[in-house]
């Protein structure tokens, strides 16, 4: 049984569409100063959504905040290893 479209819609809605590509990011296990890059954002502005990020997901690190992520179905790993996001 799936989740209801409600559900889809609130997780979505969790985090910022930035906040998502993030998440998808520190999946990649890419550092601060590699998304900084990637996102051409100062590296002061990634910790600060990281921050954000794990207190959306009710994480206190990297680790925690990908597992939650991915209860959630936020994130989404292909056959590939590569990671999207929802």
């Amino acid at each position: 049984m799936g989740f209801p479209a409600s559900f889809a819609n609130s997780r979505r809605e969790l985090l910022t569409r930035l906040e998502r590509k993030i998440l998808s990011l520190l999946a990649e296990a890419r550092s601060q100063r590699e998304i900084a890059e990637a996102e051409a954002l100062s590296p002061s502005l990634v910790k600060r959504y990281i921050q954000q990020i794990y207190g959306k997901l009710g994480a206190n690190n990297r680790q925690q905040a990908l597992e939650r992520a991915r209860s959630l179905g936020l994130l989404v790993a292909a056959l590939s290893n590569e990671v999207s996001y929802a």
